[in-house]
């Protein structure tokens, strides 16, 4: 082989490389990001579950929610999504405790800090997300 295929071949492969490894960065980030998002957006859903007492809450959307819904959009499948969303929906309609429970639910892998690069984005996210079934301030 003459060095000049061998240094194309050299290039090819850097070239290859570097981009996977800035692919892999991008989607890192963008996990990060929402983990960031889902902790803010699941303290608000906590909060809004221990006002709520006996009583529905309106859906009103908070700061935080507009603030983080686009890096949690990025990630979650849409089911989760829509928990999530229909929580901060609109302020007609009346928020009760499944929904808030079903919305901290779909954000709890996010929460508990599960960051693996290429089986989050293609794998993990496409499972359903159990209920969660206790509250993690308790344990």
């Amino acid at each position: 082989m003459s060095a000049a295929a061998v240094g194309l071949v050299g290039v090819v492969v850097g070239a290859v490389l570097t981009t996977l490894w800035a692919w892999l960065a991008l989607l890192r980030g963008e996990l990060t990001d929402a983990m960031t998002a889902a902790r803010l957006v699941d303290e608000d859903l906590h909060r809004r579950l221990s006002d709520l007492g006996s009583c529905a809450v309106d859906g009103v959307a908070s700061a935080v929610w507009e603030q983080n819904r686009n890096a949690l959009a990025k990630v979650l499948q849409v089911d989760s999504w829509r928990a999530v969303a229909r929580v901060y929906r609109s302020p007609e309609r009346r928020v009760d405790v499944d929904d808030l429970v079903l919305a901290r639910a779909a954000l709890a892998r996010l929460v508990s800090g599960r960051r693996s690069v290429v089986p989050a984005r293609y794998r993990f996210w496409d499972r359903p997300v159990p209920p969660r079934t206790s509250d993690p301030e308790k344990e």
